[in-house]
């Protein structure tokens, strides 16, 4: 019953009683120091706030990846830190928020 994610290009999230979701989102700027360590993060957060684990892991891979586009498209993604990818969090949000 446990919620798996594989990080890479395509980001898979995966649990064995129900559908693997592959993530659009995977660009160089996510290949950087520290990216798995800010997605951990993220998942953390997303299941401390009562997401059940499928929820947070497929919502956090998907921030992640909206928060290094932003990054990206404003510093160029051969350039993105993982603090970046953070500090573009909030536009992720927001973007999920207004929608």
């Amino acid at each position: 019953g446990a919620t798996t994610v594989l990080k890479g290009p395509g980001t898979l999230v995966a649990m064995r009683s129900s559908r693997t979701w592959l993530s659009p989102a995977a660009d160089a700027s996510l290949a950087t120091a520290g990216s798995g360590d800010v997605l951990c993060g993220i998942i953390a957060s997303l299941l401390a706030q009562k997401y059940t684990p499928l929820q947070a892991a497929a919502f956090g891979v998907f921030l992640h990846g909206a928060a290094g586009d932003f990054a990206s498209r404003e510093l160029s993604e051969e350039y993105i830190t993982a603090m970046d990818i953070i500090n573009h969090l909030p536009q992720a949000f927001l973007t999920v928020k207004n929608k």
